[in-house]
């Protein structure tokens, strides 16, 4: 019996710490593969729906991977997550409180000194915007003027 419980403890604690990953590379791994497949000219319906099954558990791995380390590994999943209706499932989201009842409200009688504004729960502070078209021009022009000077 006390095996047997740590044995499953020991598999939770393994998925646990190795789940994000292995659910991001089997996911990403069963969608190719099922690409590949169809450009092969393989079963339509069946290949579609394995690249289906394996993008869905690639995003479960990334929105693991952000619930547990608080920033996304993948910005494409970031995307998917925060810009359509799967936000969600955001793990990295400001939750808002409750809106309280109105009959609530009716109840009690209103306070002559309101109480203060509730602080979100997210304490991260929001990071800068990142202008990466810019980067990458700074990094090409410095690696034109490095050629200019060893080719001069």
């Amino acid at each position: 019996m006390i095996a047997t419980l740590a044995i499953l403890i020991l598999a939770a604690l393994l998925l646990f710490a190795l789940g994000p990953l292995l659910l991001r590379v089997v996911g990403a791994a069963m969608t190719v593969l099922s690409l590949i497949a169809l450009t092969a000219g393989d079963d339509l319906e069946g290949n579609i729906a394995f690249a289906v099954l394996g993008a869905t558990i690639w995003l479960a791995g990334h929105i693991l991977t952000a619930w547990k380390t608080r920033k996304w590994k993948s910005r494409l999943a970031e995307q998917l997550v925060t810009g359509t209706p799967l936000r969600v499932l955001n793990p990295l989201a400001p939750r808002q409180p409750r809106e309280p009842d109105t009959a609530a409200e009716d109840a009690e009688p209103a306070s002559p000194n309101p109480a203060p504004a509730q602080q979100p729960r997210n304490t991260h502070a929001a990071e800068p915007v990142t202008d990466h078209f810019g980067l990458w021009e700074k990094e090409f022009s410095l690696w034109k003027r490095l050629r200019e000077r060893l080719d001069g």
